[in-house]
């Protein structure tokens, strides 16, 4: 069950979860509540410092993933437990020290767990239908966004990087990541260039360092015309290998197009993902245009940067602009935080 979180649509995930654990178990569940360490270290927030009689160690929220690292790395072996022990272990403790909090602690605990909800750190899976309707809605049940442009002259773009570790190590702890973009609107297609710049900053392969072996999954709009993958040595940029061919899988997936490949950042390098692609427009005659991009984040996926170019044609100019950007030589630039979900939308005119 442990490997069962594979779909990029936490719903579909939670189904073979269930599946797993009924097989494993024979128990039936109502649904299923995906969290990571960030809400264990959100709970330690609220609660203070709590010690783990178990395993006799204090845990605060500065040590927490340090300390489930040290836990990973004890009595190591492919399938060991001893992580899974520690948090069990930990968790056990921090229930019991949620149900002495005061109500300025509960009142901390709501507001953090609400923001996690926010960010995808919690998903919700429920089987009761009015339960589910309602958690899509508010966007916490982890699906894939199916949202649409409710208005004519525009277009709707969509963004969901997902990746796995398939190495045997804990790699993703030394890894740092940022995301750029380039859109480029024209009288006749939206131009993307997205580029995803990944640091390895371990040592050593010693555990839990190593390579990243990532299994990089993109959801892109259905519509597009593909231009290039590829993935280039940062260090020298003439090692860039094209991905095609079986290296390459293409399907479409909810409505949108899935590309997925392997991706490994060695130990102290560094490597840069890089796709190019198109969807066709046509502005002629018109003279108002809008461009909005949902940006979706995966749960659990850290601290990364995310900048966003976005160019238009001689003779037009925004006319509204949401987030805030910057105007750098008749270009707009977004810089922000992948923390959420995010909405961008740029409206254009004449």
């Amino acid at each position: 069950m442990r490997d069962a979180n594979w779909e990029a649509n936490f719903v579909r995930a939670s189904k073979d979860i269930v599946w797993f654990l009924e097989k494993s178990t024979g128990r039936k569940v109502d649904g299923v509540v995906g969290i990571n360490l960030a809400v264990a270290r959100k709970i330690l927030e609220a609660t203070g410092e709590v010690f783990v009689p178990d395993f006799r160690e204090k845990i605060n929220k500065d040590n927490l993933f340090e300390q489930a690292e040290f836990y990973a790395e004890t009595k190591f072996f492919p399938g060991s437990n001893q992580k899974a022990s520690f948090l069990g272990g930990l968790g056990k403790q921090l229930f019991e020290e949620i149900k002495e909090l005061d109500s300025k602690g509960k009142m901390k605990l709501y507001l953090g767990l609400v923001s996690l909800l926010e960010s995808n750190d919690i998903q919700i899976s429920v089987n009761a239908k009015m339960a589910a309707l309602k958690l899509a809605e508010m966007g916490w049940d982890g699906s894939i966004y199916q949202g649409k442009c409710g208005m004519e002259r525009c277009m709707a773009d969509y963004l969901y990087i997902v990746e796995a570790n398939l190495g045997v190590n804990k790699a993703n702890y030394f890894l740092y990541r940022n995301v750029e973009q380039l859109v480029e609107i024209s009288q006749n297609a939206v131009t993307r260039v997205l580029k995803i710049n990944y640091e390895n900053r371990a040592k050593s392969t010693n555990w839990p360092g190593g390579d990243y072996k990532n299994y990089l999954r993109l959801y892109l709009p259905a519509d597009i015309n593909l231009a290039e993958v590829s993935i280039t040595d940062a260090a020298d940029k003439t090692k860039k290998e094209t991905i095609t061919g079986e290296k390459l899988m293409m399907k479409e997936v909810e409505g949108k197009r899935e590309l997925g490949m392997l991706v490994l950042v060695p130990v102290a390098t560094k490597r840069t993902v890089e796709v190019r692609y198109s969807t066709g427009i046509d502005l002629t005659g018109k003279d108002k245009f809008s461009y909005l991009h949902y940006i979706q984040r995966q749960s659990g996926f850290g601290d990364t940067g995310m900048v966003t170019l976005v160019t238009y044609p001689k003779g037009w100019s925004p006319v509204q602009v949401e987030p805030a950007a910057s105007m750098v030589g008749e270009k707009l630039l977004f810089n922000m935080k992948l923390e959420k979900d995010i909405r961008m939308g740029v409206e254009l005119g004449k």
